[in-house]
């Protein structure tokens, strides 16, 4: 026995380039061309056949040469086709007609011009499917319909689940008349051809499958049969639907149409897609019984200038937003076949599933759908009203022609650091939280670039706290002791590995000192030439409460640090435990006499704080991990625009707008839809060397894509963003008004500016790692190592093999590294976001979103 795929692919592989397969239903034919195939016998040209595939198929025994094949051929359907184009033209005439692609079976076919229809001038078509039901297709439908008719359009929906027809229902319409339906517009009965207008939602129509009377329950029943027998019938009815709408026949003045399909393999989900190609809103569920991935390939190649995206709905509406490892997995495979399908013909690099992300949504299971009825849409979830607003987004529907009632809307240099960030400062509900005075916020973490500096920094100008230790980019910027600081360095070496004493000993200095800066400068300058003996006698809680009672009142302090992560000449394996016994003290003010009077805000990085002793307990109620949702990094994206005057410059009244909108921008509330428009007023729609649109681009490529093998929220890199902009400024000085394009910026000049911040990002990122990874006790000679260690990975494939990665690097090194410290180094990487095991296989690992441009990897699908 041999099934139909692999007999295919045995005769293409055993005559490469001569082998054509034609699907005209309910038939396949199989035309094989050859000089070998000179019989006039049939049966003689299959034996031969048969001879050559059985030369390849040798490994297994089920199969019986002709007999098998003749089997596998009559069992479905095929013919074979002995000669070339002449023989089809003189023989198989029909085979020449282009009738479409009328069934899944047509994605087999390789050999017919199934050309779309030209539908640049129809209004956009959507289709609603899922392999399976119970996926909240319908009710999302309806409730999308909702949202684009308070939009402003005019929506059409059509109901071509022609098994189990249920959209009447969920619209509240109790009578679907004969005239309405795809009955009457599939067949000639005479009848006039209409629409039922909905009785809930203003501005959207249905055209349902049947009617609602019993009457015609045999013709329904006969109309399912007729249109899987005979498909053409099915797309000749879409057909004559979208003309109506195109000719401006009255009562179908639509500029949107909706398809709700039947699941999986259905008859009639083809014929429908390709009479009117589209979007396609293909529904799943998170416990993977969406599988059948080459059906959902075939759909997404109907529409290649916005294939689709994916819908996920979840039961469980009180569960995190962090996923599952099986649901990455299977958002890995759906999103791997929306890379192939926006992957533009000859293009070198594919997207990789992290950089779609935004194109698999979740839709939250929703009471206020409960009653059967479609609710307002002020009802519904946020979470619900995000995911409708983000897939009108993507789609990129263009806006109603008419005008919408404003009611119904529904609202390689080193980079900038956070210190020296000039850009309006965007709140957050994190930084309100971070603060407030009054909050107990104690740790602060987050990863390199996520906005840790620029808080501290905004901390400072707010006098939420004073100083004990400032990043080192702070150095030059008041007189405040930074982490470079050399009399720092001094004090900590005179301490040796006593850590504990250090940390005690600097808040006592920072505490006899007050809130006099230059005063503490003064302290630590002094006290780096005493001896041991004479800092340890201030280097205690109890020297503390001494130095707190020469106050008359005593005074409360709030105390900051940051930079530990660039400690001067702190070994990176003695970082952690410098850490571990800043995490002591601190426990130990928390929990005793001192809580009353001092508070440390610890500005951490992410993976500095991970392996801690009890360290969940401790920072439980008092943490925050840094991260950004869509509105708040929209909004920052929007403040590094008006900082740079490069940019504005040449969109004098882009800038005027922002202005107009700067109070609602530094509070993180201008929201997002307006964001989106100021954005597009400098960006083009489209970055055409990618084929994504440019939203997309800014909102995903400078952030984390989120993911179960992550144990941290995914987030957006301010630094990054900023360095992006920062770029664009400097090629606007360069090249002037040859850096637009039709009024926006050059699509070019952005691929390029991303490139190189994402590289001036990474050298930042290099320096941290001189303190976080060990290849050589040498300082210099590790400075050395690691920036070779980071150029290993230039051209390197993501995802990668965990084991074939440590050889590769050994052999970079010639074996003068141990393959411990390279294990070592790759998981502090790891930790550090850098990068992040797969979902599918924890051996391979793949470069996180924003480091793979970064560590300019490639992308391939292993």
């Amino acid at each position: 026995m041999i099934t139909l795929s692999n007999l295919l692919d045995e005769m293409k592989e055993s005559f490469p380039d001569k082998v054509k397969v034609m699907f005209r239903f309910p038939s396949f034919y199989i035309i094989v061309d050859g000089a070998e195939f000179d019989s006039d016998s049939y049966f003689e040209n299959l034996n031969i056949l048969s001879a050559k595939i059985m030369e390849h198929h040798t490994h297994d025994a089920s199969f019986k040469g002709l007999s098998s094949i003749s089997e596998c051929l009559a069992r479905n359907n095929c013919n074979i086709i002995f000669g070339d184009t002449n023989v089809i033209k003189n023989s198989y005439s029909f085979l020449a007609a282009n009738e479409g692609k009328s069934h899944w079976l047509s994605m087999y076919d390789n050999g017919s011009d199934c050309n779309l229809p030209n539908i640049e001038e129809t209004p956009r078509a959507f289709h609603f499917y899922g392999n399976k039901g119970g996926q909240a297709r319908s009710t999302f439908l309806a409730m999308f319909a909702r949202f684009l008719a308070d939009q402003g359009h005019r929506v059409l929906l059509i109901d071509a689940d022609i098994e189990a027809p249920t959209l009447h229902v969920i619209l509240g319409i109790n009578e679907v008349k004969i005239e309405s339906t795809l009955i009457n517009y599939c067949s000639d009965l005479g009848l006039p051809r209409k629409v039922t207008p909905s009785s809930t939602i203003p501005n959207v129509g249905l055209i349902s499958c049947r009617p609602t009377s019993e009457e015609w329950e045999a013709d329904y029943i006969s109309f399912c049969l007729k249109t899987a027998t005979a498909p053409n019938i099915l797309s000749d009815g879409i057909e004559l639907i979208k003309n109506n709408i195109i000719n401006g026949v009255e009562g179908f003045d639509y500029d949107v149409v909706l398809f709700d399909h039947r699941t999986g393999a259905a008859h009639s989900v083809i014929p429908v897609m390709s009479a009117w190609p589209g979007s396609s809103l293909i529904f799943s569920r998170p416990d993977s019984q969406t599988n059948w991935l080459s059906g959902i390939k075939t759909i997404l190649n109907f529409y290649p200038n916005n294939p689709g995206l994916f819908i996920s709905f979840n039961m469980d509406s009180n569960s995190t937003s962090k996923i599952t490892r099986q649901e990455e997995i299977l958002r890995e495979n759906l999103l791997l076949l929306l890379s192939d399908a926006l992957t533009l013909e000859g293009a070198e690099d594919q997207f990789s599933p992290d950089e779609l992300e935004e194109y698999y949504l979740t839709w939250a299971y929703d009471r206020s759908l409960l009653n059967g009825l479609i609710p307002d849409l002020q009802d519904i979830q946020n979470v619900n009203l995000r995911t409708l607003r983000t897939v009108y987004d993507l789609l990129d529907i263009d806006s109603p022609s008419e005008n919408i009632n404003e009611k119904t809307l529904i609202t390689a240099t080193q980079s900038v650091s956070g210190a020296k960030d000039q850009t309006w400062f965007v709140e957050s509900d994190t930084t309100r939280l971070i603060l407030d005075k009054n909050s107990n916020i104690n740790y602060i973490l987050g990863r390199k670039g996520t906005g840790k500096s620029r808080i501290f920094k905004e901390a400072l100008d707010k006098k939420i706290g004073l100083t004990l230790i400032a990043p080192s980019e702070f150095g030059h910027a008041g007189n405040y002791i930074h982490s470079a600081n050399m009399y720092l360095c001094a004090i900590r070496k005179i301490f040796s590995e006593d850590y504990h004493l250090f940390w005690w000993f600097l808040i006592y200095c920072r505490v006899t000192a007050g809130n006099d800066d230059v005063r503490y400068e003064s302290i630590i300058q002094e006290s780096s030439a005493k001896s041991f003996d004479e800092l340890k006698e201030n280097a205690s809680p109890i020297s503390i409460l001494r130095a707190l009672n020469d106050y008359e009142d005593k005074q409360a302090f709030t105390l900051l640090i940051d930079g530990l992560e660039t400690m001067s000449e702190l070994k990176p394996s003695d970082l952690k435990q410098f850490v571990a016994s800043l995490l002591s003290c601190m426990t130990s003010i928390n929990n005793g006499d001192l809580s009353k009077y001092i508070k440390i805000k610890l500005f951490l990085r992410m993976d500095l704080i991970i392996g801690n002793q009890n360290i969940e307990q401790q920072i439980e109620n008092r943490s925050v991990e840094l991260s950004w949702n869509e509105q708040a990094q929209l909004n920052y994206n929007i403040a590094s625009i008006a900082a740079n005057n490069s940019i504005c410059d040449y969109f004098p009244e882009v800038r005027k707008r922002i202005i107009q909108h700067e109070q609602d921008i530094k509070s993180g509330k201008l929201d997002i839809s307006t964001c989106e428009d100021i954005l597009l007023s400098i960006f083009p729609d489209k970055l055409r060397r990618s084929n994504i649109k440019s939203l997309t681009f800014l909102k995903t490529y400078f952030r984390d894509a989120s993911s179960a093998m992550q144990e941290h929220k995914a987030t957006f890199y301010p630094r990054l963003f900023l360095n992006f902009i920062t770029e664009i400024g400097q090629q606007f000085e360069v090249k002037k008004e040859a850096g637009l394009d039709h009024g926006r910026i050059l699509h070019s000049l952005i691929m390029d500016a991303y490139e190189k911040a994402a590289a001036g990002f990474l050298n930042d990122v290099k320096q941290e790692l001189v303190f976080a990874i060990e290849l050589n006790d040498d300082y210099h000679e590790n400075v050395l190592n690691i920036d070779k260690f980071i150029q290993s990975f230039s051209s390197h494939i993501t995802p990668f093999l965990f084991n074939d990665t440590v050889d590769k690097l050994m052999d970079v090194f010639n074996n003068n590294i141990s393959e411990s410290r390279v294990i070592d180094a790759l998981n502090r990487m790891k930790a550090m976001g850098i990068f992040e095991p797969t979902a599918k296989d924890a051996s391979k690992w793949r470069a996180g979103r924003v480091y793979k441009s970064a560590l300019r990897m490639k992308y391939l699908r292993r």
